[in-house]
């Protein structure tokens, strides 16, 4: 099973269990309309193997991911989850964050895993940041802000041209990977029913 680490690396992982493993509070919604074609071409997964024992904290996203996947593995069983497996293969979601597949191990494992090794969580690898968006693209970042909106987060901003959001200093933080900020329950189950717009970027706070 797949991290599916969207990561907000940091957040106690019980609190957020539906953005872990591919696992979503939120029932399943339609992709959006705009740019079919375009949302097909970005939720399509890429893998990568396991080539080598070890590899460089330089190589790509999806290298550097699997070999984060190994050090959790290893950490997992010198904590006492001596069957915890090395991941087969890093995948990347359609956000454009990879994640480590560790095939057959429950997301309840992966996430005690987690709660043993918080400095290995601390150490996920980050992508390296995207471009300026495409129009299909922060169309559905736009989306996504509007759905927020009506999810009751009246005052939740539009991004920017640059495709990020101005939420930096704000409660809405929160939602950008690898921050320390804890996801209030309403925010949470806002972006979990808003994510169906999540498809070829992830937020990024300004």
């Amino acid at each position: 099973m797949s991290v599916s680490v969207f990561l907000r690396a940091l957040v106690p992982a019980v609190a957020v269990l539906g953005v872990l493993c591919g696992c979503s509070t939120a029932p399943a919604q339609p992709q959006p309309s705009a740019s079919p074609s375009g949302a097909s071409a970005a939720a399509t997964s890429a893998a990568v193997t396991t080539p080598t024992p070890n590899t460089s904290p330089t190589g790509t996203h999806l290298e550097q991911v699997l070999a984060w996947g190994r050090r959790l593995a290893q950490c997992a069983r010198d904590h006492g989850m001596a069957t915890f497996p090395d991941p087969s293969q890093a995948v990347m979601g359609r956000t454009g964050i990879a994640d480590p597949d560790f095939p057959g191990v429950p997301k309840e494992d992966i996430i005690r895993a987690m709660d043993l090794c918080p400095e290995v969580v601390r150490d996920f690898p980050r992508p390296a940041p995207p471009g300026p968006p495409s129009a299909t693209v922060l169309q559905r970042m736009r989306q996504y802000a509007e759905c927020m909106r009506d999810r009751g987060l009246a005052d939740f901003p539009d991004p920017r041209a640059d495709g990020t959001f101005p939420i930096a200093g704000t409660p809405y933080a929160a939602l950008a990977p690898f921050v320390q900020l804890t996801l209030t329950e309403q925010l949470l189950n806002a972006d979990n029913y808003c994510r169906r717009y999540q498809v070829g970027w992830y937020v990024r706070a300004s």
